[in-house]
């Protein structure tokens, strides 16, 4: 029934539909409206408005996005004006408030193409133009190789303001990261170009506000370049008491971060929430929340009451896509692994761990719980790929030393790092068994964790294992076999102790030091631990 009209609720429902295809936006408004007819003849005034292109509704422009629409017969009548040096050639495309064309250098002597931002007729009401004048402002301080630059500003012969930027001749980013199969470290390198150009932003105290895909296009050479900053924020505004967006909130829902979907305030963590989404659909081929609806306000605002799942696991998953034709098409675990040279099996276990625990804290829904800033972010994957420990997982004992032998083994078995790494190895591994036995009999919802913990556990378990193996003499860089002996019989002591109910990983490790044992000479005592590592074999 119809009540009071809610200005905020029309917003909401004008949102999710406005990027619908036509045939789409009747069952959509029927059922989120739910009988509110006022609702939902002013959501569809809006939405006829907004076809129109007198809508008073801003929404980001972009060349290249699935939400550009052709441009109004009315427009076309710019070709062949020249805005200061340059001739408007072909419009690229449009969007609520302004068209973008291709240009080219009046002086045909010149090879230079460029896109010009013009305000389309009718909408260069006081707002649209002060924020014109903000995007232009915001790209005129920044100076960064992977941002479009601002080339120009100048009036177009009626009046209308044009924004003269660098054209872009690529592909969207998960366009041309699936187009050329990149691997997922491949991905994380190009990632890591992107938020450079946002951390330059953020040092610019700028906040970009509209990340995703169709805002990041790649060059032929593999060089990403980051635009459109129409709704851009610029945090010195708020320093000096001036409001940078009006009261009305622009975005795109479906990497809009929760504190943009419920109208908070938006700092440079917002930003980073963006970042993971795009992330975590470079990486999985899916959204981290529901496919349904995804563009409405309404339902992803109730959508971060639950975490999303954890790529590894999602990956494993088939999901389903619209088509073209608005038809759903299911897309298999194998076909996202071909996307990114892996079957799923390699494409989970690449994910696993680091990348999950990342991604995880990037999409925190609450602000202070993220990475502070885009640079936070990228150092820690620039760490994953370094084999260094993230700051976004505990520094726990097993996790350290894994991290330490994958980049120094030769020096862990070699030095004294070799006792240390050892006993601390070992006291790790039981806490991490025990960890992921009490996870596995806990609800269903924790066996995802117990399998994680399972896995971080058999790689500990394996470093251990390899470390004691390497208790040989011919390998020992003079250290006296008797010193060995010592270090096998402290380490044999902590595992009985230890791992006395986890006979899985003592089995491995007890068989490691019954062949270290008779490396060094003590006969007897290998085939003691030998022999208790078949008992242990034997068991169910």
């Amino acid at each position: 029934m119809s009540g009071p009209l809610d200005w905020d609720r029309v917003e909401e429902v004008f949102s999710g539909a406005v990027d619908l295809e036509p045939a789409d936006r009747d069952s959509y408004l029927q059922r989120v409206c739910a009988g509110d007819t006022a609702l939902e003849v002013e959501a569809r005034r809006l939405l006829a408005a907004d076809d129109d292109a007198t809508a008073s509704v801003m929404r980001p422009l972009k060349v290249g996005d699935a939400a550009l629409r052709q441009p109004d017969h009315r427009e076309t009548e710019l070709t062949g004006v020249t805005v200061a040096s340059y001739t408007l050639v072909r419009p690229l495309g449009e969007g609520g408030m302004g068209s973008v064309w291709l240009g080219t250098h009046a002086d045909e002597s010149i090879d230079r193409r460029v896109a010009v931002k013009v305000i389309k007729r009718g909408m260069d009401t006081d707002e649209v133009l002060r924020r014109f004048g903000i995007e232009r402002r915001v790209l005129a301080s920044l100076e960064h190789p992977n941002i479009a630059r601002l080339i120009d500003a100048a009036p177009i012969p009626d009046g209308r303001p044009a924004i003269i930027m660098e054209f872009i001749d690529g592909l969207p980013l998960d366009t041309y990261c699936d187009e050329n199969r990149l691997t997922v470290r491949e991905r994380l390198e190009l990632f890591l170009r992107v938020c450079a150009a946002v951390e330059h932003a953020h040092k610019s105290l700028v906040v970009h506000r509209d990340l995703k895909p169709s805002n990041i296009y790649v060059t032929a050479d593999r060089e990403p370049k980051l635009f459109d900053f129409g709704i851009a924020k610029l945090l010195d505004d708020d320093l000096h008491g001036t409001q940078t967006a009006p009261h009305r909130r622009v975005l795109t829902p479906r990497y809009a971060s929760p504190e943009q979907i419920r109208g908070e305030a938006v700092t440079t963590a917002s930003d980073v929430f963006s970042l993971g989404v795009v992330l975590y659909e470079l990486l999985t081929g899916r959204t981290p929340y529901a496919e349904a609806e995804t563009s409405a306000i309404a339902s992803r605002s109730t959508s971060f009451d639950q975490a999303p799942t954890r790529p590894s696991a999602a990956v494993t998953k088939p999901l389903r896509r619209t088509s073209a034709d608005g038809s759903s098409v299911e897309v298999t675990p194998e076909e996202i692994g071909r996307h990114r040279k892996m079957d799923p099996s390699r494409l989970r276990r690449a994910l696993v761990g680091d990348l999950d625990t990342i991604l995880l804290k990037a999409l925190q829904p609450d602000p202070q719980r993220r990475y502070g800033r885009a640079g936070e972010l990228a150092d820690d994957i620039r760490r994953h790929l370094e084999n260094r420990p993230v700051v976004a997982r505990p520094d726990s004992v097993a996790y350290l030393a894994t991290k330490f032998v994958r980049r120094n083994t030769g020096f862990v078995v070699a030095g004294s790092t070799f006792v240390v790494a050892l006993c601390a190895g070992v006291a790790a591994l039981a806490i991490l068994y025990t960890r992921a036995v009490s996870a596995e009999s806990a609800e269903a919802q924790q066996r995802e964790i117990a399998e994680i913990r399972y896995q971080e556990a058999d790689r500990v378990a394996g470093f251990l294992e390899d470390m004691l193996k390497s208790a040989n003499p011919d390998r020992a860089n003079g250290r006296d076999p008797a010193v060995l002996r010592a270090i096998l019989d402290d380490a044999a002591t902590r595992i009985e102790s230890e791992l006395a109910d986890q006979p899985r990983v003592r089995r491995r490790l007890e068989h490691a030091l019954g062949v270290s044992y008779r490396k060094v000479g003590a006969i007897e005592d290998s085939g003691r631990h030998l022999d208790e590592a078949i008992r242990l074999n034997q068991l169910p």
